[in-house]
This record gives structure tokens, C-alpha cells and sequence, in this order.
């Protein structure tokens, strides 16, 4: 018989190939279900799936909550993709319209749902009005359902 790594309870076929990890209060180890290690907490681009147990994120995340393509935190580091904060993807760009950009994050989020374009989440960041059916007008950053006395519709 061969002993396993000190991080592991057990193993199988190799002395660093475990099949669970050796806990106690000083020590709390997590398993690594990708490549059957052990390590004192979940590594990036890894979830916490059940308890001490981590799985690897989706290729597409950097960091992530859950197993899924819409489950990241952050995109991988020194990819051209950029992470949508309300939906938890990544994504080649920010869409056009509803999304502000934050060219040094590459993070993309939401616009307050009454700008169709706008510079930060607040109600009066907007740079232009969803106008369906032309009843909303930009006043002041803000779109507003119709133009304060003393003004008119550009």
C-alpha cells in the first residue's frame, strides 16, 4: 500500500489523486472534482457546488456562482468577451441600446429601463428615450412622459 498525499483522506492509483480530502478544524479542505485534489479553499474559474466540494466554471466565465454559461461573476481574464451584469454572461460587446460600458472592466450594465441609451444606472444618466410611441422626451438626462412647462419636444 501507498500513502496518500497529506490532503487526502483517500485516494486511488496515485498518491495525489484523491477520491476525498482529509478536514479538520485547522485544515478545511475542499476537493477539486476536475482533477481529484485538494486544496485549502475553491481556486478561480471554480464554484462551491455541495459542501467542500468545487466544480470548474463554464469555458466562457471567469469566476462563477454555478456550472452554467449564465452563471459568472467575471469573464476570464484577457478574454475579448465582456461581462453582462444582469444576465451573468459574456458577450463579444454590450448591446447597442439599455447598456452603459465600462471600457476598463469590460463590464456592461443595465440602463435605469427608461433611457434607451445613458452613461450609469440613475434615472437621470439617460442620453436618449425609448420613444415607442413618441411620448418620452429627454429633459435633463432624464426621460420624462412629457416636457416641463416653458420647454417643447426637440
Amino acid at each position: 500500500c501507498t500513502i496518500c498525499n497529506s490532503n487526502c483522506l483517500e485516494c486511488e492509483t496515485q498518491a495525489d489523486n484523491c477520491t476525498s480530502c482529509y478536514t479538520n478544524v485547522a485544515a478545511k479542505a475542499f476537493f477539486l472534482e476536475d482533477d481529484h485534489s485538494c486544496s485549502s479553499e475553491c481556486p478561480p474559474h471554480t464554484f462551491e457546488v455541495t459542501t467542500k466540494r468545487c466544480k470548474t466554471c463554464d469555458g466562457v466565465c471567469g469566476d462563477c456562482d454555478g456550472a452554467g454559461d449564465h452563471d459568472c461573476t467575471s469573464c476570464q481574464a484577457g478574454s475579448l468577451e465582456y461581462f453582462i451584469s444582469d444576465t451573468h454572461t459574456c458577450e463579444a460587446s454590450c448591446a447597442s441600446t439599455g447598456y452603459f460600458e465600462i471600457s476598463a472592466s469590460k463590464t456592461c450594465i443595465l440602463c435605469h429601463p427608461t433611457c434607451e441609451t445613458c452613461s450609469s444606472t440613475t434615472d437621470s444618466s439617460c442620453l436618449s428615450c425609448y420613444q415607442p410611441s413618441s411620448k418620452e422626451h429627454l429633459h435633463g438626462g432624464k426621460c420624462v412622459g412629457g416636457c416641463p412647462i416653458r420647454t417643447y419636444p426637440d
